[in-house]
């Protein structure tokens, strides 16, 4: 490994991750948490979510807020929660990563977490678990996961049950981050314009002391095979309907997975994996020729994202007015069968790996980006995962995309949902 790029774990067990590039005088570091909801214990979903609040932005180095003492150094910072981590980051001029080592030294050590302070973060993350109830999408999403998954803790959405966020306590919050936010359960990375030899003994200085914990609980739970297609209605308010079909598909590690990014990108237009950049237009798409070129619906989506364990593949409508949640349901399921009994031609594969490889490079450029891939690819697999993504795109075949398609499209392997507007 060269000296511009070091992967090393420091005797408590924390993992370190820095890269060397001086195209511009600026630096990223994150900090990530195998600490996501798939972690959140049952009676206090939400709980990972709830302590990035707590720790993100409202978090405070020497009585100042870091987001504010972040951008005041001509920089930005922010935080996530996901299925399976949390992380934490700040991006700022490479002169000043010192004070983003230090934010993230005081944040991975022991924090209140005051009566006071959990029931004021209480109200406001009610007040975001309401929203997503005021937005039919994001309910119906819900409400799909919790049927397409009986076992894994993927059912459950990072934001958390009401119930459980009306009765979490401050203890805990401090149990959940004593036993998470340790050391041997976190990952270092830095991107940018620093020597990296140099920024790891000062990782070590301000990291080193610091005690691990005993290894933190593993989810273990295993999804047993759908047998037989799931359905689910939500009534709600509105005017618009939508229709959401899920299938199980496998983690980010298991080698089908570059060509269910190829399947993604040839039905609904290749997206974005990353929290930090979208998709590009998607009007070329199959699916969007049969139901929005059609006038069936006004858009429609696919989703993959990688995970640890195995998870879904979501695509999603909204029902265009004058027709139905089962018309939608029509068509996609003709595009579905289309691609499963005929193979796509190589010219549309081909279209769609360019598609597909121009979204991961625009979502990997910056230093920003590249910390968020090479933490996140660690998180789900290890880091090479990351920079071999290209190459095993590009040998992705017209017969790999009819085998997954085979595989994992099938009714029996399917959750819709449909999300239809109340009648006055």
């Amino acid at each position: 490994m060269s000296d511009k790029f070091v992967k090393r774990q420091l005797d408590n067990g924390l993992s370190i991750l820095l890269k060397e590039t001086h195209h511009a005088p600026v630096a990223t570091f994150w900090a990530w948490y195998g600490a996501g909801s798939r972690n959140d214990w049952d009676g206090s979903t939400g709980v990972a979510h709830w302590i990035e609040h707590m720790l993100g932005m409202r978090f405070k180095l020497g009585g100042k807020p870091t987001s504010d003492l972040i951008a005041r150094l001509g920089g930005v910072s922010n935080a996530a929660t996901s299925f399976d981590y949390t992380s934490y980051f700040a991006t700022l001029p490479a002169n000043h990563i010192d004070v983003a080592l230090q934010v993230e030294a005081a944040r991975m050590q022991g924090y209140r977490f005051s009566s006071t302070l959990v029931d004021t973060e209480r109200t406001v993350i009610i007040s975001e678990r309401q929203w997503l109830e005021n937005e039919p999408q994001n309910l119906l999403f819900e409400a799909l996961l919790g049927v397409a998954f009986q076992v894994h803790p993927y059912r459950r959405d990072t934001i958390g049950y009401l119930c459980d966020l009306q009765a979490i306590t401050a203890d805990d919050l401090r149990r959940f981050h004593r036993t998470f936010y340790v050391p041997n359960n976190a990952l270092l990375v830095a991107v940018g314009d620093f020597q990296a030899k140099a920024l790891l003994g000062r990782i070590d200085g301000l990291f080193g002391s610091l005690k691990p914990g005993p290894e933190p609980p593993q989810t273990h739970a295993v999804e047993s095979p759908q047998r037989g297609e799931r359905r689910v209605t939500i009534e709600g308010k509105g005017t618009m309907a939508y229709v959401q079909l899920a299938v199980h598909v496998p983690g980010a590690r298991h080698p089908d997975f570059p060509a269910l990014v190829a399947l993604d990108s040839i039905l609904a237009g290749a997206g974005s994996f990353t929290m930090l950049g979208g998709g590009g237009s998607n009007a070329s798409s199959r699916l969007y020729r049969a139901l929005v070129d059609t006038e069936l619906a006004t858009d429609v989506s696919g989703n993959l994202i990688p995970t640890i364990d195995p998870f879904i593949y979501l695509l999603a409508s909204t029902v265009r007015a004058g027709h139905t949640p089962a018309e939608v349901e029509a068509a996609l399921n003709a595009e579905l069968a289309r691609i499963m009994n005929e193979p796509v031609n190589e010219e549309e594969l081909a279209k769609a790996l360019r598609q597909a490889k121009a979204q991961f490079v625009y979502g990997s450029e910056s230093v920003t980006n590249q910390g968020y891939w090479y933490g996140w690819s660690e998180i789900f697999a290890d880091y090479t995962w990351f920079e071999t993504y290209l190459d095993r795109l590009a040998v992705v075949t017209v017969d790999d995309v009819q085998r997954v398609a085979k595989t994992y499209l099938g009714r029996n392997n399917r959750t819709v949902g449909y999300y239809i507007a109340e009648r006055d």
